[in-house]
């Protein structure tokens, strides 16, 4: 049996396309984590398509921007107890 190499591609594109989809959906909202996620299985899939990639890009900048900022609120936080105001 013969495989069809052009419903394997179709197949591809189509998967690639919905998990595209699917991240989007996560983007809008902003649970960044699995657009990531879902944007790499895009990429993954359909390599040679801009977007996917650069959608990608953009999400896994976005994701490493929020860890610092996490880290950085918090290594400022008060511990719990302490009644010293932040920065004193």
């Amino acid at each position: 049996a013969e495989i069809d190499v052009y419903s394997v591609a179709d197949f591809f594109a189509d998967e690639a396309a919905a998990a595209f989809q699917r991240g989007r959906v996560s983007f809008r909202k902003e649970n960044i984590d699995d657009a990531v996620k879902q944007w790499s299985k895009a990429a993954e899939l359909m390599p040679d398509t801009p977007e996917y990639v650069e959608s990608l890009q953009r999400a896994k900048q976005l994701q490493d921007r929020l860890r610092i900022l996490r880290e950085a609120a918090s290594e400022t936080a008060p511990k719990a107890g302490d009644t010293t105001p932040a920065g004193q």
